[in-house]
């Protein structure tokens, strides 16, 4: 039931919080009268720590799972919600991503079964109520892109999954297989490593054909920007390059502790 918040209704608010909200509300109270219980153990997911505007109802139903691992926690009791990132091998995202382990979603690649295992037993010993558990997505793809060497059509198609776009036709990215979660990714990339601003709708009815076509003004758009650039830096009097100060844009601390007034 994925749908932007003003697509949302309240059944399908109910519908998604039933499963995770309520039965984990129903197993906190029936816990409670257990005489030994060594753990109790809820998935949460990162579309309710990092936030996902295609998934508000699921972010609230997990968030209300969290807080009840919260609650439990502060009473002492045994609590743990592990906020997943996109899960490989199995699952609703393998099956949106065709079964390819290596797409991104959000930022990560999905996590191996596996790796899973492995993390659960080790974030079983941790004392935190919340945590999470994902695997990023290496960050020169995303610097490729950015400095034009990945196409527009290249990151595209990887958000969705397919390795040989030629196949793809006519056919739009919703026709492709392009959910909510992977359209607002689609969006985010292409607002900033292309400079090309697109609504939801306009997303759901691109080709690859017409992916091209933005590729190639996006590129001759920067083009010109790199020429103006340059030209605006050369000093008439020596026709040199004036260089920004490194000193002036980067910063010195990475954190900074900001002062406060009592009250």
């Amino acid at each position: 039931l994925d749908a932007m918040m003003e697509e949302q209704s309240e059944d399908s608010f109910s519908k998604v919080v039933a499963p995770k909200g309520d039965a984990t509300a129903c197993l906190d109270v029936a816990s409670r009268v257990c005489d030994t219980l060594d753990h109790f153990v809820v998935f949460s997911s990162v579309s309710c720590g990092r936030g996902n505007s295609g998934q508000t109802n699921y972010g609230f139903a997990n968030s209300v799972m969290e807080r009840i691992c919260e609650a439990r926690a502060e009473s002492g009791l045994p609590a743990l919600a592990i906020q997943w990132g996109a899960i490989g091998d199995v699952g609703m995202v393998m099956k949106d991503l065709k079964g390819h382990n290596d797409t991104k979603v959000g930022g990560t690649l999905p996590q191996r079964i596996s790796s899973c295992l492995a993390s659960l037993d080790f974030l079983m010993s941790t004392r935190a109520p919340v945590v999470s558990s994902m695997v990023l997505a290496d960050k020169e793809t995303s610097s490729a892109s950015a400095s034009g060497s990945v196409s527009i059509v290249d990151v595209v198609g990887n958000i969705l999954g397919i390795k040989d776009v030629k196949t793809a036709g006519n056919s739009t990215l919703l026709e492709l297989g392009m959910d909510s979660l992977m359209g607002t990714e689609i969006k985010q990339s292409l607002e900033i490593n292309f400079d090309v601003v697109m609504s939801p709708q306009e997303i759901r009815s691109l080709t690859f054909a017409k992916l091209e076509e933005l590729g190639c003004a996006s590129q001759r758009t920067e083009t010109v920007k790199t020429s103006d650039t340059l030209q605006d830096n050369v000093t008439p009097e020596t026709g040199s390059s004036e260089g920004v100060s490194e000193a002036r844009i980067v910063p010195s601390t990475s954190i900074r502790k900001m002062t406060s007034k009592s009250t």
